[in-house]
């Protein structure tokens, strides 16, 4: 018995002699094993790693690969932008009557002698020349045509070339549209209009999202031009439309701005909006076509039921012009001087090129072309303002625009606030004038003009005679 024990005491301590030793031999393999770099998951390694010689070199992960391609991407990435001019109202002064300005005040035109002339000037392209206007739609303009006249393709070239030096370090894709609407002074039709330009753009966005091309969209409207923009936001409500883009930029220029419409300025379809007057345009506050009230007013007014957006910019335009050379302080000349004159724009000289008809200035400070055709420098500079320095719950962000050319300057102020921005050098001025002249613009005479609303008038005076015979016959 006491041998058996002893051999089971010495068999069982040789035992845990032999494991010790090899347990410890394990453990100088692990060690040097920990001291080499790991091994990738997924494959059996026998051998110790050896240490790379470029250690600071990163692996190469999936997430750094993205990160490198983002950044190529990033690098070669192209904006696009579409840029659409919505013209004005047809004028309605040749055929202006008592009897018509009370239809226009009801709203009520149908089959009057206005409806039927307005008809007419607008589907004649004489009355396009030296304004972006074409047909009645959302209608691209082609850029390289050099022998249009109706003002598209000059005005494409000359913001084209603004963009790129305002933009230097962007790659921009742009493009250029025109939205022909029937140019009635009617609250009714402009919304039908509104209805059917909201939907126009839908459609050609979706063009560009199906070639996975996100563009931003700028509308640029003239007079009630801007009104027929505004009333897309009354078709989304009404409608319940939802549409596939939103307004980037909406500039109104020289827009009677009525109280019905007024509360959609702040619709989440607009990201921002300039609107830009002028004390000079006359025309702007006489459109008697406001419901509730008797004219329109210049600007946009805070209320009990309105509070103003914060994305709501207006500017009050006031251009420049030197008569003679005066003196000059610290390198500027200064504003009430004798050889400064105030040439602010009237109507028409936001919108026409120099060779309209009538009321476009012989002396006007940037002949020949008109305030549309420098928005893109007059928006860059209002961009560089601090709003946050300028909105008040009465006004909201408005500011005093001054333009002076001859110091190649503009400079925007807000009571104390004060701000000079550099405008577009007598170099690049005369750039954009050169190139309007490039396109073959005509003078249009006052007797040829006058001989084709005759002509329009008396087309549409006979088809109400022949309406009226119609119905006498009916009857």
């Amino acid at each position: 018995m006491r041998i058996k024990k002893f051999v089971t005491i010495y068999m069982s301590l040789l035992l845990i002699a032999i494991s010790t030793f090899v347990f410890s031999k394990e453990c100088v393999k692990i060690k040097k094993y920990k001291e080499t770099k790991k091994p990738c998951i997924g494959k059996r390694i026998d051998h110790p790693i050896e240490p790379q010689k470029n250690s600071n070199i990163k692996p190469k992960t999936k997430a750094n690969i993205k990160k490198k391609i983002s950044k190529e991407q990033e690098k070669t990435k192209t904006e696009t932008w579409n840029v659409v001019f919505v013209h004005g109202i047809i004028s309605a002064a040749p055929v202006l009557s008592i009897k018509t300005m009370r239809r226009i005040k009801d709203d009520n035109i149908n089959n009057t002698l206005y409806e039927k002339y307005v008809n007419i000037v607008r589907n004649n392209s004489f009355f396009r020349k030296n304004q972006p206007m074409q047909e009645i739609g959302l209608k691209r303009i082609n850029k390289t045509r050099k022998d249009a006249n109706d003002g598209g393709p000059a005005l494409a070239s000359i913001f084209d070339k603004q963009i790129g030096w305002l933009n230097p370090n962007k790659k921009i894709n742009t493009n250029y549209y025109t939205n022909g609407w029937q140019g009635f002074l009617s609250n009714k039709r402009r919304y039908k209009d509104g209805i059917k330009f909201i939907k126009d753009i839908h459609k050609e966005n979706a063009k560009y999202l199906a070639k996975g091309i996100k563009p931003k969209w700028i509308l640029l409207g003239f007079s009630h031009g801007a009104s027929v923009c505004i009333n897309m936001a009354l078709a989304r409500r009404r409608l319940k439309f939802k549409p596939n883009f939103i307004i980037e930029k909406l500039v109104l220029l020289g827009t009677p701005i009525q109280r019905y419409t007024d509360y959609l300025i702040g619709d989440p379809l607009f990201k921002k909006v300039y609107s830009l007057y002028s004390l000079y345009d006359r025309v702007q506050i006489l459109d008697f076509s406001s419901p509730g009230k008797l004219l329109s007013n210049r600007r946009f007014r805070a209320r009990k039921s309105l509070k103003l957006p914060h994305s709501l910019v207006q500017a009050r335009i006031q251009l420049l012009r030197k008569t003679k050379k005066g003196k000059r302080k610290n390198g500027f000349t200064a504003r009430h001087a004798k050889s400064v004159k105030n040439c602010s724009p009237g109507h028409c000289e936001w919108w026409f090129f120099g060779w309209t008809n009538k009321f476009y200035r012989k002396n006007f400070a940037i002949k020949p072309l008109s305030i549309v055709a420098i928005t893109p420098s007059i928006i860059n500079a209002i961009d560089s303002v601090d709003l946050k320095k300028v909105y008040s719950r009465k006004t909201g962000n408005h500011l005093r625009v001054s333009i002076r050319p001859y110091d190649e300057i503009i400079k925007i102020k807000r009571k104390k606030y004060i701000k000079t921005h550099p405008f577009l050098t007598e170099a690049q001025l005369t750039e954009l004038k050169n190139i309007a002249k490039s396109f073959p613009f005509k003078k249009i005479n006052a007797d040829e003009y006058s001989k084709k609303v005759q002509e329009a008038i008396n087309v549409a005076s006979t088809q109400v005679q022949e309406m009226k015979k119609r119905k006498k016959k009916r009857r």
